[in-house]
C-alpha cells in the first residue's frame, strides 16, 4: 500500500489531531500524529548494521483506529556529514524531523533509551538550527524484547498496522518473523507502537 504525503495538514488543538487531505485521492481523514526513534547505539551484541538509527512516523485514524506508517528513515546522526566534495558522506535526521512537521504538524516521538543517550541526542537536536519546532522526545520503558515483537503482530493481526511494501520498515518486519531480532528500524516502530497504546487518545466533548 503506497501512501503519499498529503497536501493539506490542519492542526485541531482541541482534540490534539490534525486534518490530512489528499486531493488526488478525494480523500481525508483526522489522524493522532505520533513516531519512534532509535537511536545509533554500540549496545554489546549488534552487528555493524545495527550502529544506526531508524526513525518512523504514523498516524492513526481516529475513526478505524488504523495506525498507518507515513514516514521512515534510516540515519547516522543529528545533522548530515558531508565529504569534501560537498556530497553527503553519512545521512541526518534533522531535515526529516522538519518535514514531518511541515506535511504531518508532528512532534511527539517514543522511544526507549537510557537517559544519558537521550540526552545526548537530544542536546543536538535541541542545538540544530534545521529543526524547527522542536520534537517532543517520551521514554516508554522497554519490555522483553519478545513482548515488544508480540506487540508489533498483535497489531498487524488485528489490521491496525498498516505500511508501504517499498519500505524499509517493511523488508525488516519479514526478517524479524524469521531472524526473531530486533532491529533498530523495528526499534523505533515498537517504541512507537507502545507510546500510543499506553497513553490512548480519547475525543474530548465537544
Amino acid at each position: 500500500m503506497k501512501i503519499e504525503r498529503p497536501e493539506t495538514v490542519v492542526a485541531d488543538d482541541r482534540q490534539k489531531t490534525v486534518r490530512l487531505f489528499w486531493p488526488e485521492l478525494e480523500q481525508s481523514g483526522e489522524f493522532v500524529m505520533y513516531g519512534g526513534v532509535s537511536w545509533p547505539t554500540g549496545e554489546e551484541g549488534n552487528t555493524i548494521d545495527d550502529v544506526h538509527g531508524y526513525a518512523v512516523l504514523l498516524g492513526m485514524d481516529t475513526n478505524t483506529r488504523i495506525n498507518y506508517v507515513f514516514e521512515e528513515l534510516r540515519f547516522d546522526g543529528v545533522q548530515p556529514i558531508m565529504d569534501p566534495e560537498l556530497k553527503t558522506a553519512s545521512t541526518g535526521c534533522a531535515a526529516w524531523f522538519s518535514q514531518c512537521w511541515t506535511s504531518y504538524m508532528a512532534r511527539t516521538y517514543f522511544h526507549d533509551h537510557p537517559e544519558d543517550l537521550q540526552m545526548k541526542f537530544g542536546v543536538q537536536v535541541y542545538n540544530c538550527e534545521l529543526i524547527q519546532p522542536k520534537p517532543w522526545f517520551v521514554r516508554v520503558h522497554k519490555e522483553k524484547d519478545k513482548q515488544w515483537m508480540q506487540s508489533i503482530y498483535e497489531f498487524i493481526n488485528q489490521g491496525l498496522l498498516k505500511y508501504r511494501q517499498d519500505f524499509q520498515l517493511y523488508r525488516e518486519l519479514q526478517l524479524l518473523e524469521v531472524n526473531l531480532r530486533l532491529t533498530p528500524a523495528t526499534k523505533a516502530l515498537a517504541a512507537a507502537l507502545a507510546g500510543v497504546s499506553r497513553n490512548p487518545w480519547r475525543r474530548r466533548n465537544e
